[in-house]
C-alpha cells in the first residue's frame, strides 16, 4: 500500500509512514480523529518538529563553528570573510548563536569566580534559592551588552552614514563580544594566582574587541574608513551606557 500523503510504499503493519511520519491507514479503515487514535496521528509530528529544531540548532551551530575559525585567526579579515558566508538571515542567526556563548561562557565564568570566593570566606552561593524570576533576570541581564552593542552599531552606521543591515550589527555585536567571555571563562579557571596572565589575556581580548568593531563598521556596516575609527569608541561608550540604564531600570522595579 501507499502513503496517502507523500505516496511512498508502506507496509500494512507499520504505523507510520517512514518518509513523512503520517499515520498508516489500511484499506477500509477509517481514519482516527478523536481519542487515542487522534493522539498517536499527532506523535509523528510532534517528532518532525522536534527533530527540525534539533537540525536548525545544530546547523547554526556549526556556521557559528566555521565563522569563529575564521575570525580567530583574522579579526579584520576573518571577520568580513566569515560574514560573507551566509545569507542575511542566516547570519543573524548565527549572531544570536555568538550571543548565547558569550552569555554560557560569562555566566559560568562569573559563577566560578564568586563560588571561589565565597568559599575563601567560608559561604556558599545560594543558587538553589534564587526565584524563576531573579533566574530570568540574570539571563537578560546577560544578553544586555549583545541588544545594546547591536543598538549601537546601528546607530552608527545611521549617524556615519553606512550601507550595511540589521543583520551586519547582530552578527558584528554578537562576534566581538566572544573575546570578552572567553576571557571571564579563562580568568575564573586560572584564578587568582595567575593575575599577570589574566591582565595580558584581558589587553588580548579588548584588542581583538576593537579589531573585530572596527572589521564590523568598515567592512561589514559601510561605514567610510574616516568614519569607522570615530564609530568604535561611540559604539563601545553608547553601549555602555545603555547597559548600565537597562540593568539599573531593571533591579529598581
Amino acid at each position: 500500500m501507499f502513503c496517502r500523503n507523500c505516496g511512498q510504499t508502506v507496509l500494512e503493519t507499520t504505523p507510520f509512514c517512514g518518509q513523512c511520519g503520517t499515520a498508516v491507514v489500511a484499506p477500509g479503515a477509517s481514519v482516527p480523529t478523536s481519542g487515542t487514535g487522534a493522539a498517536a496521528a499527532v506523535a509523528p509530528a510532534a517528532v518532525n518538529l522536534t527533530k527540525s529544531i534539533r537540525d536548525e540548532v545544530q546547523s547554526r551551530t556549526k556556521d557559528a563553528w566555521q565563522g569563529i575559525k575564521l575570525f580567530i585567526k583574522s579579526p579584520v579579515g576573518g571577520l568580513q570573510e566569515s560574514f560573507e558566508m551566509f545569507e542575511p538571515s542566516r547570519a543573524m542567526s548565527v549572531g544570536v548563536v555568538f550571543a548565547l556563548l558569550y552569555e554560557t561562557m560569562t555566566f559560568f565564568g562569573i559563577y566560578r569566580l564568586a563560588s571561589t570566593a565565597s568559599s575563601s570566606l567560608g559561604m556558599a552561593l545560594p543558587v538553589g534559592d534564587l526565584t524563576a524570576k531573579q533566574l530570568f533576570q540574570l539571563a537578560f541581564v546577560g544578553l544586555v551588552p549583545f541588544a545594546t552593542l547591536t543598538a549601537s552599531s546601528a546607530i552608527a552606521r545611521k549617524v556615519f552614514r553606512g550601507q550595511g543591515t540589521l543583520a551586519g550589527d547582530v552578527y558584528t555585536a554578537g562576534a566581538s563580544l566572544l573575546p570578552l567571555g572567553f576571557l571571564v571563562l579563562l580568568a575564573s579557571l586560572l584564578g587568582p594566582a595567575n593575575v599577570e596572565v589574566i591582565l595580558a589575556l584581558a589587553v588580548f581580548a579588548v584588542t581583538y574587541q576593537i579589531l573585530m568593531l572596527y572589521a564590523g563598521c568598515s567592512r561589514i556596516a559601510g561605514i567610510p574608513e574616516a568614519g569607522a575609527a570615530p564609530a568604535v569608541p561611540v559604539m563601545l561608550m553608547l553601549s555602555m551606557w545603555l547597559t548600565k540604564v537597562v540593568i539599573a531600570s531593571m533591579f529598581t522595579l
